[in-house]
């Protein structure tokens, strides 16, 4: 079970989305990949592009294997900020911040480790 960040690129428009998961196997082959084929997936964007190109038109990537699953939020707002994936010019991520979801917010821990990233 590795855990980590990935990116699902979209091949044709290089628009990505940025996501970290504890077991990153699971997270495509569980999650994404049977709600994207069944056209269901919560990221409406996402899915139109998936309609649109095509299973073949995108790749999953790892591009941070990350053993210490406290540091999977903070490393994933890392790459969110880097590929600026929260633009819709340039990616699919609805969420400026890593953990979040509408109406949700990153708990003390979570910003304070945000906070000394962006520091750096």
């Amino acid at each position: 079970m590795a855990s980590g960040i990935y990116k699902i690129t979209c091949v044709p428009t290089g628009k990505a989305y940025v996501g970290s998961a504890v077991n990153l196997y699971r997270r495509w082959h569980a999650h994404h990949l049977p709600d994207l084929r069944a056209g269901r997936h919560v990221n409406r964007y996402l899915q139109a592009a998936w309609r649109k190109y095509g299973e073949t038109a995108f790749t999953f990537t790892v591009i941070e294997p990350v053993t210490d699953v406290a540091m999977l939020v903070p490393r994933e707002q890392y790459w969110l900020d880097r590929l600026a994936t929260a633009d819709p010019q340039r990616g699919f991520n609805h969420c400026q911040i890593a953990g979040s979801s509408l109406g949700t917010h990153p708990s003390v821990a979570t910003r304070q480790a945000l906070s000394t990233i962006r520091a750096k």
